[in-house]
């Protein structure tokens, strides 16, 4: 009932007050003041006047006459308080609170003095739809030839922002971001006596930026491209959209999504899609170096989602391993060694030449690896190699020998081709090579290029029973491949002569081939005339060819004896 008779209380002494412009002091204690407006007329009965505690407790409120502003607030008690305008959301008063210590004698409340609250201006306001971006910045420019930036503020998440205070007129909003593509980026506004609404789909953020990275071993890898798939295609900005070389979608289940465009590390191993609009999307990482050098990357796919955000993608791609290539030729800058060569990587096959002598090591990891190349006919020096993702090639790899091959043929009896001691020697450095000939008489020896002569070792007791060989030494060139066919052969000579008979027809005549030394006779011909029926000419004419020559020469036999030397010339017959 009391609190009742005091609000009755109250409104009469504010019509009083209103309508007589008159209010004591000494009636009734209290704040009074106006609210005004700088901007035009307004709805004064939106605005609020709160008195609140300096604990922040809400003591009393008020409406503002709706003609003038006019606000009185009844109190009852001494003591601090804090006053505050509550108009609609976005409208900018100053002050917007006044802070007063009532003591019944010096303060404003006390001594009548008005407490006004001004409005400077309305809001121009985009209130979001819950799911826009945040942070962007909005700015209220001028209309003028040369916009000048009156108000700035940033959206909130959803999207929303507000600007105040904005005096009615016209002006124009512009919004912008450091990273973020936008589609429409300035509207124009007009401010009346109230908050304008910026129309939806006014501003409009289009794109945000995706980025990730890449390393092997904690190390960033440049150059790797990913490749961004998505259910339906859409225009891209800073995004490679043609065919990416050499990429295949084969084993990596990516259904019915299509590739839309296709981005690549920097030397950081960062890389960036830098506008993609609010959806789901899966990325593939494809790394081909230089000279078709592949990388596995993991993972081989991955699937992120886009909101009203920059996104910084969860997982590092790690290059696990990569492929290192290398080429085989048969001298420096020469041809390739053709197919059928093996790579040996620390004592292990890893791979094999192709046609055109390269070869790749697959699913290599960043460290050093003994590397050694097989190859018939040639030999090459194990090496050791560092490889890293960022220099996936090795320098072409050429034999450092070769191989150089022949024979040794032995047709005297008692003597044989095995174990025959080959010596090469280089003819200016005088490196020495040697080797044994093996059951067969064919030896083979490794060489670096080079002139050499290539000669036969014949022991003394050999040489004085009659073998030698031809030619003596042999000269040979190796240049960038092998080399064959270097035989020696045990000396063999050709004797042609003819027999002229006193008496017609020749009888038949012993014609032999014996060694000087004795130690061997050799049989080649029984001479009869020919076929036993008849001699042409009186002579009988035969050629012998292919009889061993001992060093010590040998002699032809008959009625007479003729020598031979160790030469191997054959001289005519004399007659007998």
């Amino acid at each position: 009932m009391i609190i009742r008779i005091y609000k009755i209380f109250n409104i009469i002494s504010l019509i009083l007050c209103i309508y007589q412009h008159y209010c004591s002091a000494n009636d009734v204690l209290g704040c009074n003041g106006f609210v005004k407006s700088t901007v035009g007329e307004i709805d004064f009965s939106k605005v609020e006047v709160k008195m609140f505690t300096k604990q922040g407790s809400l003591k009393d409120q008020t409406e503002c006459a709706p003609n003038n502003g006019y606000y009185f607030l009844p109190l009852y008690d001494k003591g601090e308080y804090i006053l505050k305008v509550a108009p609609p959301l976005g409208w900018n008063f100053e002050p917007a609170e006044v802070t007063i210590n009532v003591d019944g004698e010096t303060d404003s409340c006390s001594l009548g003095i008005d407490i006004n609250f001004v409005l400077q201006g309305f809001a121009v306001a985009s209130f979001g739809d819950s799911i826009g971006p945040k942070g962007v910045v909005v700015n209220l420019l001028s209309t003028s030839a040369k916009p000048e930036v009156l108000l700035s503020t940033t959206t909130q998440v959803g999207g929303g922002f507000l600007l105040t205070p904005v005096k009615p007129g016209q002006y124009n909003i512009e919004i912008s971001h450091e990273r973020w593509h936008l589609a429409k980026k300035r509207t124009p506004v007009t401010v009346k006596n109230g908050n304008t609404e910026v129309a939806a789909n006014s501003l409009v953020v289009s794109g945000y930026d995706v980025s990730g990275s890449v390393t092997s071993d904690s190390e960033p890898i440049m150059g790797v491209s990913f490749l961004l798939h998505y259910f339906q295609r859409f225009p891209t900005v800073g995004c490679d959209s043609s065919a990416l070389t050499g990429f295949s979608p084969t084993g990596l289940d990516l259904k019915e999504l299509i590739p839309i465009c296709h981005v690549a590390s920097d030397a950081r191993g960062r890389f960036i899609f830098p506008s993609l609009p609010s959806g789901t999307y899966t990325v593939v990482p494809h790394y081909k170096g230089m000279h078709s050098i592949k990388f596995d990357v993991q993972p081989q796919h991955l699937a992120f989602k886009v909101e009203h955000d920059s996104l910084e993608l969860p997982m590092v791609f790690q290059v696990k391993g990569f492929s290192v290539e290398g080429r085989v030729l048969w001298s420096p800058g020469g041809k390739p060694l053709e197919g059928g060569t093996t790579v040996m990587l620390n004592e292990k096959l890893v791979s094999k030449t192709g046609a055109d002598g390269t070869f790749y090591l697959d699913s290599m990891t960043p460290g050093i690896y003994k590397l050694l190349i097989q190859a018939k006919d040639v030999e090459f020096k194990e090496q050791n190699v560092k490889v890293t993702p960022n220099t996936p090639h090795i320098g072409d790899l050429v034999p450092t020998t070769y191989r150089v091959c022949g024979r040794v043929t032995v047709s005297q009896p008692g003597f044989s081709p095995a174990s025959r001691q080959v010596d090469l020697i280089h003819s200016t450095s005088e490196d020495y090579y040697g080797t044994i000939s093996d059951a067969t008489g064919g030896f083979c020896v490794f060489v670096r290029p080079g002139e050499y002569t290539i000669s036969l070792h014949v022991t003394d007791a050999e040489h004085e029973d009659g073998l030698q060989f031809a030619p003596l030494k042999r000269k040979v060139k190796v240049v960038d491949s092998p080399v064959s066919g270097i035989d020696f052969s045990q000396l063999q000579a050709t004797v042609k002569g003819s027999i002229k008979c006193l008496t017609s027809p020749c009888p038949e005549i012993l014609v032999t081939l014996q060694a000087l030394s004795n130690l061997w006779v050799n049989e080649l011909v029984s001479v009869l005339s020919k076929d036993k029926k008849r001699i042409y000419n009186n002579n009988l004419e035969k050629v012998h060819k292919n009889f061993l020559v001992p060093s010590q020469g040998l002699a032809l036999t008959g009625v007479n004896t003729i020598p031979f030397g160790p030469s191997g010339q054959s001289p005519s017959c004399k007659e007998l």
